[in-house]
């Protein structure tokens, strides 16, 4: 009898550390796979159950509005419209885009005002979609300056007060992250860093404003961040417009392939950037004559690289793994092969 309890307990010993090697060798089995949906226009279809069933995706962030300074008022603008509802096997991450100059705007009394809007709004259109009492996380994103930063976490404290068992989160920049101790800490439960739009896309100079690892790697290196962050990278791509040498514009979702089929664009200087020959509509947007076509796409290579340099040097802090932004164009160029290996940090 005796000898049977010590074999059993013998057994439970080797199964826990059999478990807490799994669990610590770096498989990171916990971490979820997540996909920004960017959009005006909630539409969920079959295809897209399917691309995320095949790249292990469990959560999605949707931006639900924005918050923009108007009449010296903040005022809600860009509510998403949802065609299809939310699956139920989707942990969803209503997201608010607040712009910095909103609380540049405002005092301490408009912040108290604003947390109240920002809050009933919120509740009322999630408890609409049945989705209050399945929600997990809220998510802001504002890019906050200095002069900006203690009005905005006096707001997301005020959020966080509110929100009662939902955990609150935010979006860091890059330039936060490195410079935690000048741009602050905000009060919340995780951040997301963005490891994205690290340079200034209207400068025609730029190599790629969308990503560059050695600027990437100047943010994250060497860095320790005192708050959990899950991480963002990108996977989406666009067209810059210069006429000039001046920024004129941006077109979404454009790929060097793309604009290479067309016959209205000619090569030149570099890979990546063409002048287009003729005026026309091209892909719904109108183009003149001599305008310089910039295409950036990040290189998903080196995302990787950067995305298994912050796993390995942040193994208790890194959480989920997020991809801006959902698109079948982007499950079309990059594969659900792709995908995954960005998502894994053991490859």
């Amino acid at each position: 009898m005796k000898r049977t309890i010590l074999y059993s307990s013998l057994f439970l010993i080797l199964l826990s550390l059999l478990t807490a090697c799994k669990s610590g060798s770096g498989n990171n089995s916990d971490r979820k796979h997540a996909f920004y949906f960017w959009t005006g226009n909630f539409i969920f279809n079959t295809t897209d159950s399917l691309n995320l069933a095949k790249t292990e995706t469990k959560k999605i962030y949707v931006k639900l509005f924005e918050v923009v300074l108007e009449n010296d008022k903040p005022q809600p603008s860009s509510a998403v419209y949802f065609n299809d509802p939310v699956p139920s096997y989707l942990d969803m991450v209503p997201t608010v885009f607040i712009t910095n100059e909103t609380f540049k705007g405002i005092d301490s009394t408009g912040i108290d005002t604003l947390s109240q809007n920002v809050f009933l709004r919120l509740k009322l259109q999630l408890t609409g979609m049945k989705l209050w009492n399945k929600t997990e996380e809220i998510q802001f994103d504002c890019d906050w300056s200095e002069s900006t930063r203690d009005k905005y976490f006096y707001f997301l404290q005020l959020m966080k007060n509110k929100m009662n068992t939902i955990n609150l989160s935010c979006t860091i920049r890059l330039y936060q992250y490195k410079y935690y101790k000048k741009a602050g800490v905000p009060p919340v439960d995780k951040g997301l860093l963005m490891c994205y739009n690290v340079n200034d896309l209207r400068n025609p100079n730029n190599e790629n404003s969308i990503f560059n690892k050695k600027d990437v790697m100047s943010y994250v290196k060497d860095v320790s961040y005192p708050l959990n962050f899950d991480l963002a990278l990108p996977v989406f791509s666009w067209a810059v417009r210069f006429r000039e040498g001046y920024f004129e514009g941006l077109m979404n979702q454009f790929t060097n392939a793309d604009i290479k089929a067309d016959t209205s664009f000619v090569n030149i200087d570099k890979e990546n950037t063409y002048k287009c020959l003729y005026d026309g509509y091209y892909k719904d947007f109108y183009i003149q004559k001599d305008e310089v076509i910039k295409i950036e796409e990040p290189n998903i290579d080196d995302v990787i690289e950067v995305k298994n340099y912050l796993a390995k040097t942040n193994p208790d802090k890194m959480r989920d793994i997020t991809l801006f932004s959902y698109s079948q164009q982007t499950i079309d160029k990059l594969s659900h092969e792709k995908l995954l290996q960005i998502y894994h940090t053991d490859k």
